[in-house]
């Protein structure tokens, strides 16, 4: 045998991430202003350990309760939900909805 095995066959030799991976990765957490929860079914918002949203998961089970992120568009440097804002895989940024329609879609997916 030339290399180390499991049980699920040949382990890759170099397991270390490339630098241009390392930026990237930081530049998204670092998008995520925060995060919240929201019940569709009570149109409440609470924050993680908070009273309202620790009955929801106890008493109100069948109420339906969404994770939200705060995102910080890269373009505009506003703040907004996550579900007014799109990710490109190009650029590797959030950008709002305004930002996109500002500049156009298929530039926004672009690399430039």
């Amino acid at each position: 045998m030339t290399g180390p095995t499991s049980p699920c066959g040949t382990l890759r030799e170099s397991t270390t991430l490339e630098k241009s991976e390392v930026p990237d990765f930081r530049s998204r957490e670092l998008a995520i202003a925060g995060n919240f929860f929201f019940c569709e079914v009570c149109n409440l918002v609470c924050e993680y350990g908070d009273p309202l949203w620790n009955e929801h998961q106890s008493q109100l089970k069948f109420h339906k309760m969404k994770r939200m992120f705060l995102l910080r568009c890269s373009r505009c440097k506003k703040v907004v939900v996550d579900a007014y804002a799109e990710y490109s895989p190009e650029r590797n940024q959030f950008w709002c909805k305004n930002c996109i329609g500002d500049v156009g879609y298929l530039k926004f997916r672009s690399a430039e």
